[in-house]
């Protein structure tokens, strides 16, 4: 990890000392340098980046082979070696969309076939042995050639087959598979044969219609785009601060070469303005981007209400798709973490959100998923939610409310 937090500070300072290249008409205390240069920056490493994981899970470990290892063996600790990249280089642009991702995953070695969609929170690994059949769909789920058994690593194939579905939170474990055109229900494993069903199919978000990818990239990501940009000005304030302080620097170009740069950033003068940058970012942040979320909401998107919904209207699936791109999990969670054990403060922000929110409500630590229409959410006093709880209120063709009386309960995982 420290090499990781290095490499990265180094490639933005080196963009940094070569901008004069570039942007050669801003001085070295104009926040555009630094802005132009870090989105530079950032396009270069989520793009760059997980490629080098796909160099690294080819130079290690190759290709994944079945069969019974030893813990603590040679190829083992290659594979923990590639587990822990996997988790550290994420998907960078590659996880933008499903044909981004798919692709994605077939330079890792996965077979998957065209029309599948796989969710970005699903934990796929182990991919020379993951199969993923046509127009398949897979949720927020485990989806790996890996177990561990009595002592020792085991690693099997994995399929979902045409036509499928794997459901929320489920487990395709390693020697088995999702048959042709059969659908896995939410919250169980591929090891419990009565859990297929049709009916589990309607209710997987991955079969959900969407918008066309063009929608999505040439309409969808400048939204998505300013919600996150607006969210982040409280660092950029403080930012734009730190390089209008003058301490030792004589003229307006101080980034001409390493022994400047390195001068500029030690300054002991500097470091409050360090650390102000990542107070703002961590206690501010989260509240404007659900402040310019919900601006979006209510002005744009809309409110949602129950019935039938037309899945041939693009307009009906790009404000379905937007409201569960701006409101995902960990946003909420980003929120809510700050909240604390407040949880009227918390039932507040699901009342700006839409939601219909009773009084003592008992909030989980780790935040509902929902599909962002919070319009269908109504919770009566006194409930309880269990740790990673789900609210799902659509199918593949209809939108309906989900009314929790008083005193309800909902239990951990459901």
């Amino acid at each position: 990890f420290p090499a990781w937090q290095i490499a990265r500070y180094l490639l933005f300072f080196a963009l940094l000392l070569e901008k004069s290249r570039f942007f050669y008409k801003f001085t070295d205390r104009d926040i555009v340098t630094f802005l132009m240069c870090y989105a530079l920056f950032h396009m270069c490493w989520v793009t760059i980046v997980p490629l080098i994981f796909v160099a690294i899970k080819w130079l290690v470990i190759g290709r994944y082979q079945a069969g019974r290892y030893p813990i603590w063996g040679s190829y083992y600790l290659r594979w923990w070696f590639v587990d822990v990249c996997r988790k550290l280089f994420l998907r960078g642009i590659w996880g933008s969309n499903d044909l981004l991702l798919n692709f994605y995953y077939r330079l890792l070695g996965a077979n998957i076939a065209p029309g599948a969609r796989i969710s970005l929170e699903a934990d796929v690994a182990e991919f020379d042995l993951v199969t993923v059949g046509k127009n398949a769909a897979v949720e927020l789920c485990t989806l790996r050639g890996f177990a561990a058994d009595n002592g020792a690593m085991l690693l099997g194939p994995v399929r979902v087959g045409d036509e499928s579905s794997v459901g929320l939170r489920s487990v395709v474990a390693p020697y088995t598979q999702v048959p042709d055109g059969r659908h896995l229900g939410p919250v169980t494993s591929t090891y419990d044969t009565e859990a297929f069903g049709k009916q589990h199919a309607r209710v997987n978000r991955r079969s959900f219609p969407e918008p066309s990818i063009a929608i999505q990239v040439l309409v969808g990501s400048p939204i998505t785009f300013f919600v996150n940009l607006f969210g982040e000005i409280p660092p950029l304030i403080v930012l734009y601060w730190l390089l209008m302080f003058k301490s030792r620097e004589d003229d307006e170009h101080f980034f001409s070469n390493w022994n400047e740069l390195i001068d500029w950033l030690c300054d002991p003068a500097r470091i409050p303005f360090f650390i102000g940058i990542r107070l703002a970012r961590a206690l501010l942040s989260p509240f404007f981007y659900m402040f310019g979320a919900i601006v979006v909401k209510k002005l744009f998107i809309g409110k949602f209400e129950p019935g039938p919904w037309d899945t041939n209207s693009s307009w009906q699936k790009f404000r379905y798709w937007l409201a569960a791109t701006l409101f995902t999990r960990k946003k909420i969670q980003a929120c809510t973490d700050l909240i604390g054990r407040h949880y009227e403060n918390v039932s507040r922000l699901y009342r700006l959100l839409g939601a219909k929110v009773g009084k003592r409500v008992f909030w989980p630590g780790h935040q509902l998923i929902t599909c962002g229409t919070f319009e269908l959410l109504e919770i009566g006093d006194d409930c309880v939610f269990g740790s990673r709880s789900s609210l799902i209120n659509g199918t593949t063709d209809r939108w309906e409310k989900i009314i929790l009386c008083a005193g309800a309960n909902v239990a951990d995982n459901c």
